[in-house]
């Protein structure tokens, strides 16, 4: 798995949000627009609905896809992401996102944490 440079992480970073499309590439791909943190050096999206989310499943499914950034449009990995992190991205998302961040860390968005790395 490739790893994101310090200029991507900073973009990623500054970001609010990101166009996430998992599986092949096609014109008419569903895209769907979502906040996402970086932790270290690895960049973090979470379900606000959880696991049931359709999104969240097509990625686990297809394990790659397509984000989309200030206009650049990368193709990325996809992983779940585990507990492993957990605390630190709830903190991540607390600091970006302030009040908005209580919907990205609850029980449920917690379980559906996928890791984006690029291609």
């Amino acid at each position: 798995m490739r790893t994101w440079s310090k200029s991507q992480l900073t973009s990623l970073g500054d970001a609010f949000s990101l166009h996430f499309s998992a599986g092949p590439a096609r014109p008419d791909a569903p895209e769907v627009e979502i906040g996402m943190v970086v932790v270290g050096s690895d960049l973090f999206v979470r379900a606000l609905r959880g696991r049931a989310s359709r999104w969240y499943r097509a990625g686990v499914q297809y394990r790659r896809g397509r984000i989309r950034v200030a206009g650049v449009t990368t193709e990325v990995a996809i992983a779940a992401a585990g507990e492993v992190q957990a605390d630190l991205i709830d903190a991540a998302y607390r600091q970006k996102y302030d009040t908005l961040a209580s919907l990205a860390v609850g029980s449920a968005s917690r379980e559906a944490t996928l890791q984006i790395s690029p291609w």
